[in-house]
């Protein structure tokens, strides 16, 4: 079974600042702070990812919140290769500006040459070919980088 985790950027600032001032908030409103305190937890522990099940032919995008995975399995249609593909999101689109950092990557599972299936999205770049490459192994597929202007199939 091919299971891959990507979690969101927690740990920035805002959001420990938020979690300093539930702290606070529970100490002068002790329910307001609880609910506060029991949210930012929550967001803490949440983390998502891809979940492929090669012997029953299925797969799952999943959320795991508090240690549960959510998400349901779908069928898994036979697949002709893997692809990475860079794209620049859209809040660096708006501002007229990129430059090499702007980037993010998606893994894309390709069921014909116009269907896609099944995306997981990585920051890096790197991480997204090796998940490619992990897929294409256990599937037997070609991998498809479209990540620079020279596309080209890396395995």
């Amino acid at each position: 079974m091919y299971k891959s985790t990507y979690t969101a950027n927690r740990l920035n600032l805002s959001f420990i600042s938020y979690f300093i001032a539930c702290i606070v908030l529970s100490v002068f409103y002790i329910e307001t702070g609880l609910i506060a305190l029991a949210i930012g937890v929550t967001a803490l522990t949440y983390s998502a990812g891809l979940e492929i099940d090669v012997k029953n032919n299925r797969y799952r995008n999943y959320s795991k919140i508090l240690g549960y995975n959510l998400g349901g399995w779908k069928h898994l249609p036979p697949v002709k290769y893997v692809s990475v593909v860079r794209y620049i999101s859209v809040s660096d689109a708006d501002s007229g500006e990129s430059d090499s950092s702007d980037y993010q990557y998606k893994l894309i599972l390709a069921v014909d040459d116009h269907k896609r299936v099944v995306k997981l999205t990585s920051l890096e770049k790197e991480k997204a070919i090796e998940e490619a490459l992990k897929i294409g192994e256990m599937f037997d597929l070609k991998v498809y980088d479209c990540t620079t202007p020279e596309k080209k199939w890396i395995r």
